[in-house]
């Protein structure tokens, strides 16, 4: 075996191990692989194993627990301040991947608005991370489908 080739068994064996410990379902496989399949399991891990975005971008039940139907589609902020925003396709709607990517790392919205609340030292943090796991968590966020969260409050 060359080294290139055990490189390419290992990086399989690799990703093997991530799909069988985050369960792949058919929505996040469906792309039968490539480079953009790599790349949004691997976001995959990033959000749900490390990042646990949907801790608090997701509805919660009467126990506390993470509504399935509402996972990532946003609600009230688990800090009792404000509004947390959806982060699936429908709240992300035509954000691009880059623009995903950035606000991990600088904290802007693509219309020049900023986070808020604990979300900021989430940034802080992310900014520290590489770009390619921005980039990799955009990806994956960006394939979630359309979720309709909760209904914000109006502004009083």
């Amino acid at each position: 075996m060359t080294e290139s080739n055990g490189r390419k068994v290992l990086s399989e064996r690799k990703l093997n191990a991530i799909r069988r410990v985050l369960n792949v379902d058919a929505h996040h496989d469906a792309s039968g692989g490539g480079a953009d399949f790599t790349a949004r399991l691997y976001g995959r891990y990033l959000t749900e194993a490390l990042a646990h975005c949907a801790e608090c971008h997701s509805g919660r039940d009467l126990f506390g627990g993470i509504r399935a139907g509402q996972r990532y589609a946003g609600g009230p902020d688990p800090e009792g301040r404000g509004w947390v925003p959806n982060i699936t396709a429908k709240g992300l709607g035509s954000w691009s991947k880059s623009d995903v990517s950035e606000l991990l790392g600088s904290g802007f919205t693509p219309d020049f608005d900023s986070v808020g609340s604990s979300m900021a030292d989430v940034v802080k943090n992310m900014a520290a991370l590489p770009k390619a796991d921005r980039d990799a968590m955009a990806e994956y966020l960006k394939s979630l489908p359309a979720v309709d969260g909760p209904p914000k409050p109006a502004k009083k």
